[in-house]
């Protein structure tokens, strides 16, 4: 493992990168890993991304600034998002990229400041968050708590990944949405993670770092897309 003056990544975020799919067919690059990486290297930090999708879809005019490891899928995990007039979301699978797994992070990516596993759509896997050397582990765990299947409607579900994952984990940002069907992912999160937070669209954020849980009101703001809110807010 390098030390940490020799470092090439700061931030390190891990998922699927989507390809959004509005009403008019238009497709937008998507994906928290898009969102989050986007917002580490705004606050000057070194970022880099592993994720998996078709050939061409992502370019370095996609995400400028921000290295990238590629791993080529037969398709890229795409969604057809509808909302409603206080940013709802309607969201169907439409397909769905190849899992990552420690093999797919470069050798000189696996000793970073931060580690954001993003997933969506239930792609990483184990030994990748053994294998990864972090100062602190961020969690944004939609895809586990998510039923994607091409064809049909993203629907909530309990929660899916292993807890042993959980005691590497710094903080957590879930949304009210993901905990619909599972409830007990709270308590679960609150037990084994210092930090947890959960995001409640215009209503602001509820923050668990103790026995009493701090309201954060969201900021007064005009809304242009709703889209990839919770994981720059995350970031």
């Amino acid at each position: 493992m390098p030390g940490r003056a020799e470092r090439v990544v700061d931030y390190l975020a891990v998922g699927h990168v989507t390809a959004d799919l509005g009403p008019d067919d238009h497709v937008q690059l998507g994906g928290a890993v898009s969102y989050a990486a986007a917002t580490a290297l705004a606050l000057d930090l070194r970022t880099a991304i592993v994720t998996s999708a078709a050939e061409g879809f992502l370019s370095s005019d996609d995400v400028p600034g921000v290295d990238r490891h590629v791993v080529r899928s037969e398709v890229t995990t795409s969604f057809r998002n509808v909302y409603d007039e206080r940013g709802g979301r309607t969201q169907s699978a439409v397909a769905v990229a190849r899992e990552l797994s420690l093999l797919d992070v470069p050798s000189t990516w696996r000793d970073v400041g931060v580690l954001h596993l993003a997933p969506v759509a239930d792609e990483v896997v184990s030994d990748l968050i053994e294998g990864v050397r972090a100062d602190f582990v961020g969690l944004t765990p939609q895809g586990w708590l998510r039923e994607v299947e091409p064809g049909r409607e993203v629907a909530p579900r309990s929660w899916s990944a292993p807890r042993s994952w959980l005691e590497r984990v710094d903080a957590v940002v879930v949304s009210d949405e993901d905990l619909v069907a599972a409830p007990e992912a709270l308590a679960l999160l609150r037990e084994h993670v210092p930090i947890t937070v959960v995001t409640e669209g215009a209503d602001g954020a509820v923050c668990y770092a103790g026995s009493d849980p701090i309201r954060q009101p969201a900021l007064p703001a005009q809304p242009v897309d709703p889209t990839g809110a919770g994981d720059t807010f995350a970031a």
